[in-house]
């Protein structure tokens, strides 16, 4: 995505942040692809972090506080999530 920059004052969006959630399992996945984040989206699906049928398009707007509440509370229900947050 961004050649290795931080870019700490840019606003996530929701696939970057489903990226991250989703490394913590998967480590890296395949980004050669489009987009960029459909392998991260369909490992999130089989893991009930997001819902199935969800508009992958949405992916692209920006992150909200309800959202990311949403992916927590299921990772927190999940079972590989439990075994990271409590290594």
């Amino acid at each position: 995505g961004n050649n290795g920059r931080f870019m700490a004052s840019k606003k996530m969006d929701q696939a970057e942040m489903l990226a991250v959630i989703m490394r913590q399992k998967f480590w890296f996945m395949d980004e050669n692809v489009f987009p960029w984040y459909i392998n991260y989206y369909k490992a999130a699906i089989k893991e009930w972090i997001v819902k199935p049928g969800l508009d992958m398009r949405l992916f692209a707007d920006p992150l909200t506080k309800e959202d990311f509440a949403l992916w927590v509370y299921h990772i927190a229900h999940n079972k590989w999530a439990n075994a990271i947050l409590t290594k």
